[in-house]
């Protein structure tokens, strides 16, 4: 989902990621906090002081987005969503939740989940800031400063604006009164998008000097929220149409019959330049002495080994084992078998039927079928 990130552990499970942009912010955020938010209130303090407490702060704040993202995260897998991960990036942090949930109520736990936990944050760290000891600490108003940031996080989150968790919230109500989940995510997307241009207009006055409350860096920032947050409505609402079209169609109408059998001990070399398709990529299954299937190399196998050792590789080794590939049913619906594929991290799927293997399945196929319906006016 976002290109640049990189693991840096896991929560209960869920892996947490870092983005290149997240750098830029925790460095605004360490550089503003340091040179004047609290040089201002805190005075006669030295230089390396002001500093630590800056990085300190940065720190806090952004592992509650990870706390904040975390409570989405295990109501998801509670409710039997995969995450795929949690990711810090420039705008705050997103979980990774591979599919909508299959009830209103459900969606409404899940959403309002992050909000809440951000207001128990604030009243931790409220109640840090005036706990016996610290409350004439020169810490103080690190504490402070964290439990407006966190009642902040809440109450921005909880806008209308779809994606937000407000928005989510929006669209569960909306689906539990109408029974919809389309329309729901429609009109929730509406709303999002006009959040979205509210933000951008704003954002415009600011730098105009037409709002002059908020500094240049403010209008910036509205700016570009503004922008995520409807292009994120936008596509929300674009991939929710799409995986209801595709509902349509099963996925024995674009499942490839012929079944790529290789020997484990084939190299990754002879593999690509003998299996790989252009337009649907690489798709072939080892096979032991008895022709059982025991793996599947795909492209994403391929990318984890670097080009230079693929000779040297052989495709028993490098192979997804049977055990840990997610497979679908010819009459499985394409919408389905997607969601499949990104909860796996699969670029193919094979079809089983009565427990035998007999096709695969894409995502280029599926993405074909997709394209022509993204064209404008739709």
């Amino acid at each position: 989902m976002f290109r640049g990130s990189v693991r840096v552990g896991a929560l209960f499970g869920v892996p947490i990621e870092v983005n290149a942009s997240w750098l830029i912010t925790l460095s605004l955020f360490v550089f503003l906090l340091g040179t004047a938010v609290y040089p201002s209130v805190l005075d006669g303090q030295p230089l390396w002081f002001y500093w630590t407490l800056a990085a300190v702060s940065g720190i806090f704040f952004f592992a509650s987005i990870i706390i904040h993202e975390l409570a989405h995260s295990l109501i998801a897998r509670r409710s039997g969503i995969p995450v795929r991960a949690i990711t810090l990036f420039m705008l705050g942090g997103v979980s990774q939740i591979t599919r909508d949930a299959r009830r209103p109520l459900i969606e409404f736990v899940m959403a309002i989940a992050g909000p809440l936990t951000s207001v128990a944050l604030a009243g931790i760290f409220l109640g840090l800031a005036y706990a016996p000891g610290l409350r004439d600490n020169r810490t103080q108003v690190m504490w402070q400063w964290l439990f407006v940031m966190n009642l902040s996080l809440a109450i921005v989150n909880m806008a209308p604006g779809f994606p937000l968790d407000g928005g989510r919230v929006l669209r569960s109500a909306l689906w539990g009164i109408t029974g919809n989940f389309r329309k729901a995510t429609q009109w929730a997307s509406y709303v999002g998008r006009g959040l979205g241009y509210a933000l951008i207009a704003a954002g415009m006055l600011v730098l105009v000097r037409v709002i002059p409350w908020f500094d240049p860096f403010s209008g910036v920032w509205f700016i570009l929220v503004g922008l995520f947050i409807d292009n994120a409505a936008r596509a929300s609402w674009t991939r929710t149409r799409l995986l209801d079209d595709l509902r349509a169609h099963p996925a024995s109408s674009v499942m490839q019959t012929v079944l790529p059998r290789i020997d484990p001990d084939l190299d990754l070399l002879q593999t690509m330049s003998r299996y790989y398709q252009p337009r649907y990529g690489l798709c072939a299954f080892v096979v032991d002495g008895d022709e059982r299937v025991t793996g599947m190399v795909t492209d994403v196998e391929l990318a984890r080994v670097p080009r230079d050792r693929w000779p040297g590789v052989r495709a028993g080794v490098a192979m997804q084992p049977a055990a840990a590939i997610v497979t679908a049913s010819p009459d499985a619906d394409l919408a389905s078998v997607l969601e499949q594929m990104e909860a796996a991290q699969q670029t193919q799927v094979p079809i089983v039927e009565d427990g035998r293997l007999t096709g695969w399945v894409s995502r280029a196929r599926i993405v074909g079928i997709i394209m022509p319906q993204t064209a404008p006016g739709r």
